[in-house]
């Protein structure tokens, strides 16, 4: 289990990071998959936050503590009261599809915060870090795939640790971590001493470590 209060960004936010998430635009969506794959590119979204006032909210939020590089306790110590007014915190969240009608009930609890918080904490460091790889990559034109701090690994992911690939290579196109919602993979940018050094570039990368949704570089486009 992830102790969710000792989730905390990964260092010093890069300025690439920040411009990504304020070009983001506000999307309402029923499920998580009204918001898919590249969409996320370009709008922030929360699975059941119907509200542009809600999203509003969240998404300023996410951008403060990006900035000031806040941890998850002090991130959700302040949004929590924020949620309240809204009515979307606790055990009984009510949420209407505005096509269909059909209303459901989801729980807005510690855990959901917590993914929200990381998700977009990683997604946003990981294009920051794309951004400015590519200026540099004639310093470091390879990307190392290595595994995060879980207790238990993805199988899916556990298969490609130690992947070395030019960075404009078309895999990373479709395998950028993070991968999926709680991964905390993440790629190192290497030379190419360091990469001959680990037996050079990976001839058959195994293909899969994305989970559904995941498969697409939000750095890329």
């Amino acid at each position: 289990m992830t102790d969710w209060d000792t989730v905390t960004p990964a260092g010093p936010v890069p300025k690439e990071a920040l411009a990504f998430w304020r070009g983001k635009g506000l999307s309402p969506s029923f499920s998580y998959r009204d918001v898919w794959r590249e969409e996320h590119r370009k709008a922030f979204s929360a699975a059941g936050a119907m509200r542009l006032d809600l999203i509003k909210d969240l998404r300023d939020s996410l951008e403060q503590a990006l900035e000031e590089g806040q941890t998850f306790r002090e991130w959700s110590r302040d949004i929590k009261p924020v949620l309240e007014e809204h009515g979307w915190l606790g055990k009984d969240v009510k949420v209407k599809d505005p096509e269909t009608g059909r209303e459901r009930t989801i729980e807005v609890n510690p855990r959901r915060l917590a993914v929200i918080y990381e998700t977009n904490m990683r997604v946003a460091r990981a294009v920051g870090q794309y951004e400015r790889v590519q200026r540099t990559k004639d310093v470091t034109p390879y990307f190392e795939y290595n595994l995060g701090p879980s207790a238990r690994h993805r199988p899916e992911h556990a298969a490609v640790e130690g992947t070395i690939l030019p960075v404009d290579d078309d895999f990373w196109s479709a395998h950028l971590p993070p991968n999926g919602y709680g991964c905390k993979c993440w790629v190192r940018a290497i030379s190419e001493s360091s990469a001959e050094s680990k037996g050079g570039q990976t001839e058959v990368p195994v293909h899969g470590p994305a989970d559904e949704g995941w498969d697409f570089n939000p750095g890329a486009g």
